[in-house]
């Protein structure tokens, strides 16, 4: 649910943005809490719906998000042991680092067929800086969301 929050958020800003011509992109955050914190079933069926949710903003294959999504999720599960006892801080370090590859990863999947202009890559780069300046703090309040939402859910 708080996923789905995030991306109903991200949309909203970046709907406000539009006019400045920058694109945020908060994809890492996603991932993050997922592969730390759920099982491999629960954090690949979360990846999956949040993969496919995140898709329907965006001008994309659906299912693109998905499979970024889904590496980005084993790549975290796979190291879980190292960052298992890490604070929301660390994660959201972690959520700046994913969210520089998984941008990376879309500006090289999105622009092929633009990738001999200039524009496209100062845009681009542009919104991978601005993104990720943004990511932390963005990071930070959603992983306290993330909590509460879980708590509430135990309770």
């Amino acid at each position: 649910m708080s996923n789905g929050v995030l991306i109903g958020l991200n949309g909203v800003v970046n709907s406000g943005l539009s006019g400045l011509a920058v694109y945020l992109y908060w994809g890492g955050a996603l991932v993050v809490y997922s592969g730390l914190y759920l099982n491999v079933f629960q954090g690949l069926l979360c990846m999956a719906l949040t993969g496919y949710f995140f898709d329907a903003l965006l001008p994309v294959t659906s299912g693109q998000s998905l499979v970024l999504f889904a590496v980005g999720y084993g790549l975290l599960a796979a190291f879980r042991n190292v960052f298992q006892k890490c604070n929301f801080f660390q994660a959201a370090c972690l959520a700046v680092v994913l969210n520089a590859l998984l941008g990376i990863a879309q500006i090289f999947l999105l622009g092929q067929p633009h990738w001999h202009a200039c524009g496209y890559w100062t845009r681009t780069v542009g919104d991978l800086i601005f993104s990720t300046l943004t990511i932390f703090p963005v990071a930070l309040w959603f992983f306290e969301l993330q909590s509460w939402f879980l708590k509430k859910a135990s309770q």
